[in-house]
């Protein structure tokens, strides 16, 4: 029942565009710039604050954090050639967890409110990033007793609602989407893998998080390749919408074990986007950027 769904949210959403396009352009609702200018100085620094280099207050960043021993500063160690800073979150794993999103709005984010009319004019939100992750500790003999924290996007609809997540789990390197029950891999489960998505550690991938706020579903794709569509959005039952864009954050929280982990960000954007061809279009020309730039120097659920 819930892949008919998603997969009739699909054709829906595809439907709606048939009679024609809409004449309106992608807005950027923010961007931390593009290579090889990505969390660049003098907005982003590595200095000040506590601890140094500290994401929240810098480039309008703010932070929301629960427990301890989790972090987001500017680094210039681990960062997606040619950019020279780049952003690394960090947890130890010992049960916190941390969000960190830029606003417009003091308390409420980027404060976007999409058009949901079916010309499709701007009811999608976009987020692009690229993110290397490092593995915390040994891969297990069984993985689904044991994890690594998640490291990727935690978005919010209204402030405090959760919407869509989008990452990797640092012990297995398991592509994890967030639904109603809490993370998921694609596709499958961690008790019953079937061939689950994985990415490998210390690379970097593109990564691009697509919100219809038409449907109130949302689609994810790694380096170009879509891999779940019509996701329903996580807090939300099939009489409710979400009518606003809030905070992307750039989050990592534990799962459940005591790994922890770290990954690096770059080339952050969030676009509010017209249509779906504009969308594919968008995120291939981000990663043909992002791939240029380089060439020119080269379970159910998991629980949250």
């Amino acid at each position: 029942m819930r892949l008919r769904a998603r997969v009739l949210a699909s054709f829906l959403g595809i439907a709606a565009f048939a009679g024609g396009g809409s004449a309106a352009r992608a807005a950027v609702l923010y961007t931390a710039g593009s290579s090889p200018n990505s969390f660049a100085s003098p907005t982003f620094t590595t200095t000040g604050s506590t601890p140094a280099g500290n994401l929240s207050g810098q480039g309008n960043f703010v932070s929301s954090t629960y427990g301890s021993g989790t972090s987001a500063v500017i680094q210039t160690t681990q960062v997606d050639a040619p950019d020279t800073q780049g952003v690394l979150l960090s947890n130890n794993g010992s049960g916190g967890g941390g969000g960190w999103a830029p606003e417009t709005t003091s308390g409420q984010g980027l404060d976007y409110a999409p058009n949901t009319a079916a010309d499709g004019s701007n009811r999608y939100v976009q987020i692009d990033f690229d993110m290397n992750v490092n593995q915390s500790g040994v891969t297990p003999t069984n993985p689904a007793s044991s994890y690594g924290s998640f490291f990727g996007l935690d978005v919010d609809g209204a402030p405090g609602q959760r919407i869509a997540n989008f990452g990797v789990e640092a012990t297995n390197g398991y592509v994890l989407i967030g639904d109603s029950s809490g993370l998921d891999t694609i596709p499958g489960s961690a008790q019953n893998p079937a061939n689950p998505s994985q990415v490998g550690f210390g690379a970097w991938h593109h990564y691009t998080l697509t919100l219809d706020y038409r449907y109130d579903t949302y689609s994810v794709a790694l380096d170009g390749t879509t891999l779940e569509s019509g996701i329903p959005f996580n807090n939300y039952g099939p009489n409710e919408t979400a009518s606003e864009f809030s905070y992307g954050s750039l989050a990592t929280f534990t799962l459940s074990s005591s790994n922890g982990g770290s990954a690096a960000i770059d080339n952050y954007v969030v676009q509010a986007v017209p249509e779906p061809s504009s969308l594919a279009l968008f995120g291939v020309l981000g990663m043909f950027v992002s791939m240029r730039a380089r060439r020119s120097r080269k379970p159910s659920a998991l629980g949250v």
